[in-house]
């Protein structure tokens, strides 16, 4: 089977991904820095398929011996906006990009994956290969402060270098899935790169910084909780789904045309446009087909984890938002709404190969349910005691 490279394999998306292709039969080779190199080792040992790498920064690192006989790039990693400033932190997730692409070019690789951010394009949509969200370069450095504006302009960017690039250079295949906020159970063995608990030296908030956006589902079991993430929300198992069928996906699959919205053209128009030589990138934004309720999401731990509601852990559901009424529409699912938004599920089926993709996502409930089964897991992986908050 062919050899892929996830960048930022420690992380909760990365390390996802890397037991995705492990399990397909993929060889992996993955990144990590600092003390996540050697709580990645440790969890994946018995794993001969799987080699780490130390990689401290991607904006300058050398990827050679890294991409050597890579046929995929799977780039996750992304700089925490709040550890830098306005100029440096844009730089660093700019150059990251460019650097990767350009040593997988030299390297031979055929297609590179970039995981990015759905705030890349406009709040709402439309989702199209040319929309962006507004955030200039002036914005982020008149309010350096404002950490999100950064991060907006970090994805924006980013995902406009390794696009030019692509345009440049079509022989490479480009794709890039951008994410909501992705929640989802944790993977056998993350809590060696989580580190020690509360128990070990670390504060709750710092246990929540450990777990990045699976965080707010851990919040719902702290009774004073009052910290929500937004209701634009994902499975990372079925990020994870698309990542695999992206690394079998044709690069014909992947003609400009079929990265618009409107799927109006002709099958002469898409000859014309292969035949032509245009780049071939793929752009998508992706978002469960549900808007998710924190309310329900309560209601849902207390139904499947009474012993929770008996210890006191467990939040008022009452004080927990629902959907706002703003983006609820007809046809409510389970899970609060109807998350339509103008994604064109049937462009990402008819490119990757999948059939009944919306239907077949997994349900909020399923979500919820299922991530706070792998955290009470991680508990007893810390020697914790569940009854008892941090």
């Amino acid at each position: 089977m062919p050899t892929v490279f996830v960048t930022g394999a420690s992380g909760y998306i990365g390390f996802d991904i890397v037991h995705e292709l492990l399990k397909a039969g993929y060889r992996v080779r993955g990144s990590a820095r600092g003390s996540k190199l050697q709580g990645l080792k440790h969890a994946l040992a018995d794993v001969p398929e799987f080699e780490a790498f130390e990689i401290d920064d991607v904006s300058s690192a050398d990827f050679t011996d890294a991409f050597k006989d890579v046929e995929a790039v799977i780039h996750t990693a992304a700089p925490v906006p709040a550890r830098f400033d306005a100029t440096t932190g844009l730089k660093a997730v700019v150059d990251g990009y460019l650097n990767i692409v350009q040593q997988a070019h030299k390297a031979g690789v055929k297609r590179i994956v970039v995981i990015s951010s759905i705030v890349a394009f406009p709040n709402g949509g439309p989702f199209g290969i040319d929309d962006w969200n507004p955030v200039t370069e002036e914005d982020v450095s008149s309010a350096p402060g404002n950490v999100w504006a950064l991060y907006f302009a970090q994805k924006k960017f980013g995902d406009q270098v390794i696009l030019k690039y692509a345009q440049e250079h079509p022989e490479i295949d480009v794709i890039i899935f951008s994410l909501p906020w992705i929640f989802g159970p944790l993977r056998p063995g993350f809590h060696h790169i989580l580190g020690p608990s509360s128990s070990g030296g670390q504060s709750l908030n710092e246990v929540y910084k450990s777990l990045t956006s699976v965080a707010y589902i851990y919040k719902l079991l702290n009774p004073h909780n009052t910290d929500f993430a937004d209701p634009i929300v994902m499975d990372i198992r079925d990020v994870a789904r698309l990542v695999l069928a992206a690394m079998k996906a044709g690069p014909a699959a992947s003609s400009p045309k079929q990265n618009q919205i409107n799927q109006n053209q002709t099958e002469n128009d898409e000859n014309e446009d292969q035949s032509q030589g245009r780049p071939q990138v793929k752009r998508f934004a992706l978002l469960a087909p549900y808007f998710a309720s924190y309310k329900d999401a309560v209601g849902y731990i207390g139904e499947v984890y009474p012993e929770l509601k008996k210890q006191g852990r467990l939040m008022d559901e009452e004080k927990a938002p629902g959907v706002p009424e703003v983006l609820l529409q007809s046809g409510t699912q389970s899970g609060g709404g109807s998350a339509k938004m103008q994604i064109d599920w049937k462009r990402i089926e008819d490119v990757f190969g999948l059939k009944d993709l919306e239907k077949s996502c997994k349900t909020w409930k399923e979500t919820v349910v299922d991530t706070v089964g792998s955290l009470l897991e991680l508990e007893k992986d810390w020697g914790l005691d569940s009854g008892k908050e941090f």
